[in-house]
């Protein structure tokens, strides 16, 4: 029987030279059986910096691409040339929807690192052309929103058998994301149910 062959699909990560960005970084290039990588943010040098922080291996095929979020024909070129984009360029108070405006205005599948429930709720409108295109758009996947909001969440329910209460303190700018506390919200309601 013949295998098939499947195009790698191509991946583009924009924003790889800060710590959220580094960390997807490792994680993709793990992938590069099944992936190609384009990397893209404002300088090159910094780009290849950010690569070899991550890893040793120089063997690794990447694509780079300069490009400016604030420009929309530069994230729109860089869309076309990816089946999804994961976003980790910021900061997130500056750089908002602009990627995932231009990547449902592309058709391109999506993956944000940022998000707060204030970027939430103005996503209504372009939630529903998202929907509409049959597009997968992931806001608040990051360290903070995201992982820091997430490990509570995990830690509550896999780690004890009851919780009354749980404090979160982290570094940063701003609270609890929306969907953190929705989540943590949820699980206290839940346990109390279960009692």
């Amino acid at each position: 029987m013949k295998e098939k062959c499947f195009d790698k699909k191509k991946v583009g990560l924009l924003g790889c030279t800060g710590m959220v960005g580094k960390g997807a970084l490792d994680f993709l290039l793990g992938q590069t059986e099944s992936i190609d990588i384009v990397l893209a943010g404002r300088s090159i040098e910094r780009m290849k910096n950010a690569v070899s922080e991550v890893s040793k291996d120089s063997s690794t095929e990447l694509s780079y691409f300069v490009v400016d979020v604030f420009k929309d024909e530069q994230l729109d070129d860089l869309c076309r040339q990816c089946d999804l984009i994961i976003n980790c360029a910021g900061p997130f108070d500056l750089v908002g929807d602009k990627v995932l405006k231009a990547c449902v205005r592309n058709n391109r599948n999506c993956v944000d690192a940022s998000g707060d429930e204030t970027f939430l709720k103005s996503l209504s409108p372009l939630s529903k052309e998202a929907v509409d295109k049959n597009l997968s758009c992931i806001i608040s996947s990051g360290i903070n929103p995201g992982l820091s909001e997430i490990m509570p969440a995990y830690v509550m329910t896999h780690e004890f058998d009851h919780t009354d209460n749980i404090s979160v303190f982290f570094l940063g700018r701003g609270a609890l994301s929306f969907n953190a506390n929705e989540m943590i919200e949820r699980l206290m309601v839940k346990e109390v149910i279960l009692k």
